[in-house]
């Protein structure tokens, strides 16, 4: 998340001023909040500082621009996993009134411009990180044909809606030759721009889209982006008992079904831009 601010004219619009009093009450006291300029972001995001400390205020984007977000999920997987030492630290989550406060955990390891990525430290960080997701088993599930449907809902009436509708296609086809394996806690979303250093401690961000699901799909995403090789991931917990050939089979399965979710995703996105 960027420091820079922009203009403070959101402040003043009645849906972002009345979560903002909110956030204040919450806190017994009047804020300082600066709108964060932060790329790629569909909520609003506010920075000011708290009694606690650097505090972030989430002001939630509808449903329309959110795509695919269910925020009682979000709120679910976001209780489980407070205390652990790579989540983020939540002060606040009111999520039916649109708005969660929590602790300022620096910035992104996009906007940090990477150095840290491919530090070992990190990376064992992100290795222990996914290894304790895939020792919780008892979630909430994500519901992968739920989006899919809502997908094909919000794509049916586009000008490229046959592509569309074949990529589709494409998804339903590799989520039914899943393998029957252990489900566990997915956070469906591991791109460096949710990743930050908290003096030295990886923490997670944007837990929007995560829930009980298939663990090769955040290993598959280990692999895209942030530059691990396939043995790399042979110690996490779900690796287990398989062969080296099922291990790729697996991560090669998850990867097609990440490149066709964020095609998706992208063709959603265009459409609400223009």
């Amino acid at each position: 998340m960027s420091d820079t601010p922009q203009s403070q004219e959101p402040t003043q619009r009645p849906f972002v001023a009345e979560r903002l009093r909110a956030a204040d009450a919450f806190l017994g006291a009047r804020m300082d909040w600066r709108l964060m300029l932060a790329s790629g972001h569909s909520n609003m995001l506010f920075r000011a500082q708290g009694p606690q400390g650097d505090l972030v205020l989430r002001i939630n984007a509808s449903s329309l621009r959110a795509f695919g977000v269910d925020r009682r999920l979000e709120a679910d997987v976001l209780r489980l996993i407070q205390g652990a030492r790579w989540a983020p630290r939540v002060l606040c989550n009111a999520w039916r009134e649109g708005w969660l406060l929590m602790m300022h955990h620096g910035a992104s390891l996009t906007e940090a411009g990477g150095q840290d990525v491919a530090s070992q430290q990190t990376v064992e960080q992100l290795l222990a990180f996914v290894a304790d997701l895939q020792r919780i088993t008892e979630s909430p599930a994500f519901d992968y044909q739920a989006l899919i449907a809502l997908y094909r809902r919000r794509l049916q009436e586009r000008a490229a809606a046959a592509a569309h509708q074949a990529c589709l296609q494409q998804l339903e086809d590799a989520f039914s030759a899943i393998p029957n394996d252990t489900m566990a806690l997915t956070h469906h979303d591991l791109h460096s721009g949710n990743l930050c250093l908290d003096q030295g401690q990886l923490i997670v961000l944007d837990w929007e889209y995560a829930g009980l699901g298939w663990p090769w799909l955040d290993m598959a995403s280990l692999l895209q982006h942030h530059d691990l090789e396939a043995d790399d991931l042979y110690a996490l917990p779900v690796c287990a008992n398989l062969s080296a050939k099922e291990i790729e089979k697996r991560l090669h399965l998850a990867a097609h079904i990440n490149q066709l979710l964020e095609q998706l995703w992208f063709a959603v996105r265009e459409e609400q831009t223009g």
